[in-house]
């Protein structure tokens, strides 16, 4: 097909560029012979204008993806109401755009995986109308969690079907965002917070992919239900001592692989401690630094990838090639990614060969 200038706006946005930030940055480097205006750019996104070849090979190195993108067929994208942004009061226009652009690019890496590979559907109840600790039980039922520590949650994400993506660096000010499209559910996370954290995040946006699939809903019952999620009511009650102090946060907070400060909301939560207990402790565990920083337990990455990484690998295919398949730029391949794809150079393509079937067992 022909230009497609929905594509304009994805590589735009994914450089966190402004129309007339791509002027400028048009002009600076290619002269007045290859300067667009702002208004020219606006012409081509908006109103079917379509850019001469030449130019739209300067706009394309310009943003630093092939000229071949901007050619090809248009994403299905999820509505604006479907994202579920985890980020700080800080938030810029800038970065919900960059953030949107990158989840464009990673619903077309989904689409090529699940061209090669036949990974896990998705298992994740509709639980619209229920609470947020409500639904977290009924979640941790259906995957028979019980009242265990939640096991490593990004591989449990991917075992039920959820398609997790990491952060690019430049997106400022987002932990996290969520979204169905398509009916695939995709959770992105930080590369850069606690693993305690890091946990947390995962398990709100969880929330956010069962209560509000449909779009909508507050970040508060994300919370409780990553609060319930993370610490179930009858295991924290079981295991919790009629004494508490900052000694039983610390123990606790290890064995449930999460913060010392989430540990202390969910004893107030429970009506286990007071009112002036959990003021004490919160006091007391900021003075020992654990507001701050912590990362007392191990980071959790991807299970999914490095086993895709293994298969293609003994394919002969490398990350190249990958992103040539997708008419993007390796950076932006591997930005998407926990791990780096370590492949092997070569030819060959896993879509000549059956589709390996991948079963993704949760590690406690």
């Amino acid at each position: 097909m022909g230009f497609n200038p929905e594509r304009l706006v994805v590589a735009r946005h994914r450089r966190g560029l402004s129309q007339t930030a791509l002027s400028t940055r048009l002009k600076e480097r290619f002269g007045a012979d290859g300067a667009i205006t702002a208004r020219r750019i606006r012409a081509y996104e908006n109103e079917g204008e379509e850019p001469p070849a030449r130019t739209l090979d300067r706009i394309a190195s310009t943003l630093g993806f092939p000229t071949e993108w901007f050619t090809q067929p248009s994403v299905v994208a999820p509505n604006d109401e479907s994202f579920s942004f985890r980020a700080g009061s800080r938030l810029t226009a800038k970065s919900r755009d960059t953030a949107k652009a990158c989840a464009r690019i990673a619903i077309e890496v989904t689409d090529w995986l699940e061209r090669n590979f036949d990974l896990p559907e998705p298992n994740l109840p509709d639980l619209t109308h229920v609470d947020g600790a409500a639904a977290a039980a009924a979640v941790r039922s259906t995957w028979g969690l019980g009242e265990q520590p939640a096991p490593h949650i990004i591989q449990t994400l991917e075992a039920h079907g959820v398609r997790v993506f990491s952060l690019a660096e430049e997106i400022n000010h987002v932990d996290a965002f969520s979204f169905w499209a398509a009916g695939q559910p995709f959770i992105f996370l930080s590369k850069h917070k606690s693993p305690e954290r890091a946990r947390w995040d995962a398990a709100h946006e969880l929330g956010h992919l069962v209560l509000h699939r449909h779009g909508g809903g507050s970040e508060a019952d994300a919370d409780d239900f990553a609060s319930a999620y993370l610490l179930p009511d009858d295991g924290v009650r079981a295991r919790t001592p009629l004494r508490v102090d900052l000694t039983t946060v610390l123990t606790e907070k290890l064995h449930w692989r999460v913060s010392a400060m989430a540990y202390i909301r969910s004893l107030h939560r429970l009506g286990i401690t007071t009112e002036w207990q959990y003021r004490n402790l919160v006091i007391e565990a900021s003075k020992a630094g654990y507001r701050r920083s912590e990362g007392d337990i191990e980071r959790e990455s991807s299970k999914l990838i490095p086993m895709l990484v293994d298969v293609l690998a003994n394919e002969g295919t490398d990350v190249s090639t990958i992103a040539r398949d997708l008419n993007v730029e390796v950076g932006d391949l591997r930005s998407l990614l926990f791990l780096p794809l370590a492949l092997l150079d070569g030819g060959g393509s896993p879509t000549s060969q059956a589709r390996p079937r991948l079963r993704l067992v949760e590690d406690n």
